[in-house]
């Protein structure tokens, strides 16, 4: 098997063809003959385009295979949008999420043990003691604080997300899907903690 792709004097990809050596030898000099130029393999898939048997075909889709793209992009705008909003209340750096509960299950158990004044069980307090927090029982309960007010915005930002998607998946034309992602953002422009 190989493949060619035939241009015209201009630059402009005339035929892509794919067959035994023979039949691109062929092609190749009837192109060439006609005053066309000939490159041995294929252009990079141009968009809108598809590798037919011949070569690239134009893509035409059905209206539900548009409607069905256009499901599949407003799911990633969905992902993008709620991953937009949770990075307005958290940080996200590579494992941060479990110095974050480290901190909520430290802060639990200082808590519960009547918070000592020894912070040697309690290294992430100890640390971080008089930075964001003047004492350590008041960076425990900050820390709680914050974890509880986390829990509220993502248990909203998760109904919002999967109520978006359950939204794209119905919509039956894009007027659907683009109210659905409208009122994502309406959604989450108001979300409060």
């Amino acid at each position: 098997m190989k493949e060619i792709t035939i241009y015209d004097q201009s630059g402009t990809i005339r035929r892509v063809r794919r067959g035994s050596v023979a039949s691109i030898e062929r092609a190749a000099t009837k192109a060439m003959a006609a005053g066309l130029f000939v490159r041995e393999g294929a252009p990079p898939q141009p968009e809108g385009y598809r590798v037919g048997p011949e070569g690239f075909e134009p893509i035409t889709l059905t209206p539900q295979e548009r409607l069905d793209q256009a499901k599949l992009d407003a799911a990633e705008t969905v992902l993008r949008a709620v991953k937009v909003a949770r990075l307005r209340y958290i940080t996200d750096l590579p494992g941060q999420e479990a110095i974050y509960q480290e901190k909520r299950d430290e802060a639990s158990r200082y808590i519960s043990e009547g918070r000592p004044s020894d912070l040697f069980d309690y290294p992430m307090l100890a640390a971080e003691a008089g930075v964001t927090a003047p004492t350590a029982s008041d960076l425990a309960d900050m820390w709680i604080a914050l974890n509880m007010q986390w829990k509220e915005v993502a248990a909203k930002l998760e109904k919002n997300r999967m109520t978006a998607i359950k939204a794209v998946e119905a919509a039956t034309d894009r007027a659907e899907i683009d109210a659905a992602l409208e009122t994502l953002n309406a959604a989450l422009a108001a979300l409060q903690p």
